[in-house]
């Protein structure tokens, strides 16, 4: 039974969900690498840790102690400006050794859709993954770092396009960048408060040994989004290139909906785009 939950990155996505554990009764360890956030995690009752992941180790006060735990968040981004994509593999494997000492029998990792190709079909968690670049290929190398491992279970979680609170949907229009992408291609998203009941749900079910999809049930196409969004801001519509071939992926969402019985909160996008319109007015 699990009671104690240790989230690795308490951002946009760790801080929520610690505190809906919380409130469900978890007694939760949360950690951040900025000293600045302390004060915010323990105000919302987070036992606090300042941790660092490098590709060798973590480092921080009371490292082993945050490691004690019954499940583990893994909540590490895959920053776009690594150099080299094989860090993050590295990093994750730096975690194994802290896992395995403090008794942890559930990890969730959080990864992302990013693993699917653009090849026009439903993507779903069994297919078999042919990755055509260096970044993909190490996201699901660190897919496996934890799936491979026998001495806890662990649960990979592929979170689609993220938005909600301080994620805007093409809230890149307001610097007045242009959208360069193909207009007809559909999006697949998924809001906050998603991300934060399909994260809890494992762990509320305890399931691991699985790959689960987290995205919405909608899939707009980008230029009919982008454009609903922009005249929600009140700024200037996007432009989308002219493209002879439209290359996209339809994330499925079926599992995550058989395995945790979830049911979205916001199964598609346009509610919440007219109701933070409408905030903002």
């Amino acid at each position: 039974m699990i009671k104690t939950v240790s989230i690795l990155g308490c951002g946009w996505l760790g801080l929520p969900l610690a505190r809906k554990l919380i409130s469900i009764g978890y007694c939760v360890k949360g950690s951040t690498t900025s000293p600045q956030k302390i004060s915010v995690l323990k105000n919302s009752n987070i036992i606090p840790y300042q941790l660092t992941c490098s590709q060798k180790s973590i480092d921080g006060d009371n490292v082993a102690d945050f490691f004690k735990a019954d499940a583990l968040f893994v909540n590490i981004p895959f920053r776009r400006d690594l150099e080299n994509a094989y860090f993050y593999v590295e990093q994750m494997k730096a975690l194994i050794p802290y896992v395995v000492e403090g008794g942890v029998k559930l990890v969730i990792f959080a990864s992302s859709t990013l693993v699917y190709p653009l090849n026009n079909r439903t993507a779903r968690e069994e297919d078999l993954l042919t990755p055509d670049n260096e970044r993909t290929q190490a996201l699901i190398n660190a897919e496996q770092v934890f799936l491979k491992d026998s001495r806890f279970k662990a649960m990979v979680i592929r979170f689609a396009g993220l938005y909600g609170p301080d994620r805007e949907i093409a809230g890149f229009l307001k610097t007045g960048r242009v959208a360069s992408k193909d207009g007809n291609a559909p999006v697949n998203l998924i809001h906050l408060d998603d991300c934060v009941g399909i994260a809890a749900g494992v762990i509320e079910k305890d399931i691991g040994g699985e790959i689960i999809n987290a995205c919405g049930d909608a899939h707009p196409l980008r230029k009919d989004l982008y454009t609903h969004a922009a005249v929600a801001m009140r700024v200037k519509p996007p432009v989308f290139e002219e493209k002879e071939k439209t290359f996209y992926k339809i994330i499925s969402n079926d599992k995550v909906k058989r395995l945790l019985g979830y049911r979205f909160v916001h199964p598609g996008p346009w509610g919440w785009i007219d109701q933070t319109s409408k905030i903002g007015q």
